[in-house]
């Protein structure tokens, strides 16, 4: 395995070279020595500057890709503007779980109002005052604004618009700054100075003492900050900076050596930048995760940060996927992952698949939220999906509709299997209401529907349809025989 080199073993390696022209020009030539390797310094002082901005910018970036993919899961945003405080304040929990470093979160509608009781979301005034102007078109929201409120951890502000039944509504969640202290602690260097710089040259955060002689400020990715970094400058060779007084051919043997230690630090630094910057770009654009062969031990370190800080980034956003697609109280299937998945079961049924769908519907549950409290509901349906689940093989599907409606996709399976697997969850039920006897003790009893279809050569909304029918015919039956039975 090859060793990698150092950039300070480059260095060494160049002044080998200026020693034959010190001997020849003299002293004069260690004075421009002393000038490239300043530029050098300066050169890897701006190189790490970047690097840091991007890593920074990466981390408020998984936030924001987080809430944007947030606001894609319709369960969460659809019909927002129809619940009641309680509901909202629930949707709102449920996010910050997503985030440990949350400080406040909270949904807001056109009006620049909180949705829900803002004292649980713990919003404060200053974010209210922020999200007022921005959507009255005041002033533009500041990319991100920083807000440090007495006897409250300073914050940064994220938001993320999306639309419900034609309303426009916003999505906030402030951050606690910690995330960019342990950036700077992490991946900066001991001995640097830096400071995060926001709007009117206010001081974000800042990391070791100021006052270096290398200076060196960059714009952080997709904000309005500015990242500064001081860092020490070499004094061992600024004892050679004054002695000027040589002969004109001193000064062409200092040019030819100044060029050959250009040239041999500039080819693998720029060949490192290139190989790092083509690591990020790849992550920007399309999320690819490449590594490249790297010569200098200083960029390997920075190559390992970028590529954990990606990696870390690429699991958040499949874990989030893998939530927009479960019902949050169940832990089933929701509808959008019945959507995908009916579009696959269509083209197995055309392939000469048997499938059969299986809508089903709890009878009488408004009546238990109602009375019983819709605790006590939401118990019945956690327990009732939990029902569903072991009576289904692993090669089935199971889905939450909404409410008490759930779907089964019966693969290989034809009408008479079907129907007895419809027959053994039946026998389930009465089991299954046992655990409540405040449920068998309602003035209407609390039953199962279930409609069975086979899939046959049509559009999946047809398929929804006659399955929902077949479930309504079902319950219309159950309710006849209880009248029947009643009358008699």
């Amino acid at each position: 395995m090859r060793s990698m080199i150092s950039i300070r073993k480059i260095v060494l390696q160049s002044f080998a070279v200026l020693i034959f022209f010190i001997i020849i020009a003299g002293v004069i030539m260690m004075s421009y020595v002393f000038e490239a390797y300043e530029e050098k310094q300066s050169a890897d002082l701006n190189i790490h500057a970047e690097t840091l901005s991007k890593v920074l910018s990466l981390q408020i970036e998984l936030k924001q890709s987080v809430l944007k993919e947030l606001i894609k899961d319709k369960s969460l945003t659809s019909n927002i503007e129809s619940l009641d405080k309680t509901d909202i304040t629930n949707k709102t929990t449920y996010v910050r779980k997503l985030f440990s470093d949350t400080v406040g979160l909270a949904f807001f509608n056109d009006k620049g109002m909180i949705l829900g009781d803002p004292k649980k979301q713990k919003v404060l005034f200053l974010c209210q005052q922020d999200m007022k102007k921005h959507i009255s078109k005041l002033s533009e929201f500041q990319s991100p604004p920083i807000h440090r409120p007495p006897e409250k951890p300073p914050h940064f502000d994220l938001i993320s618009p999306f639309t419900s039944n034609s309303s426009q509504y916003h999505l906030l969640v402030s951050f606690n700054l910690n995330i960019l202290d342990n950036v700077l602690e992490n991946f900066g260097e001991q001995n640097y100075y830096y400071q995060i710089v926001g709007d009117e040259n206010s001081t974000i955060t800042e990391k070791g003492k100021a006052g270096k002689l290398l200076y060196t400020q960059v714009v952080i990715p997709n904000t309005q900050w500015l990242l500064k970094v001081e860092a020490p400058a070499s004094g061992f060779l600024d004892i050679l900076k004054y002695p000027k007084r040589y002969f004109v051919f001193v000064f062409l043997f200092l040019f030819i050596s100044a060029l050959i230690i250009s040239k041999i630090v500039n080819k693998y630094i720029r060949v490192e930048l290139e190989g790092l910057y083509s690591i990020i770009s790849r992550i920007e654009q399309n999320n690819e995760i490449t590594t490249y062969s790297v010569k200098l031990s200083d960029f390997d370190k920075l190559q390992k940060n970028i590529l954990n800080q990606a990696r870390e980034l690429q699991k958040s956003r499949q874990e989030l996927a893998q939530l927009t697609n479960l019902d949050p109280l169940t832990s089933i299937n929701n509808r959008r992952s019945m959507d995908l998945d009916l579009i696959k079961y269509k083209a197995l049924v055309e392939n000469g698949s048997a499938i059969c769908l299986a809508m089903i519907d709890l009878n009488n549950f408004k009546l238990v939220n109602d009375k019983l409290g819709h605790q006590v509901g939401d118990s019945l349906l956690i327990d009732f999906a939990r029902t569903l689940k072991k009576s289904i093989r692993d090669s089935d599907g199971l889905y939450r509709l909404g409410g008490d409606e759930f779907l089964v996709a019966l693969i290989n399976c034809n009408l008479e299997q079907s129907q007895i697997w419809k027959n053994q969850l039946l026998k389930e039920i009465p089991t299954l209401l046992s655990t409540n006897k405040a449920i068998n003790q309602l003035e209407r009893p609390v039953g199962v529907s279930v409609g069975i279809i086979k899939c046959g050569n049509e559009t999946v909304e047809q398929m929804l349809e006659r399955a929902d029918k077949a479930m309504y015919s079902d319950k219309q039956a159950q309710r006849l025989a209880n009248n029947l039975q009643v009358c008699s």
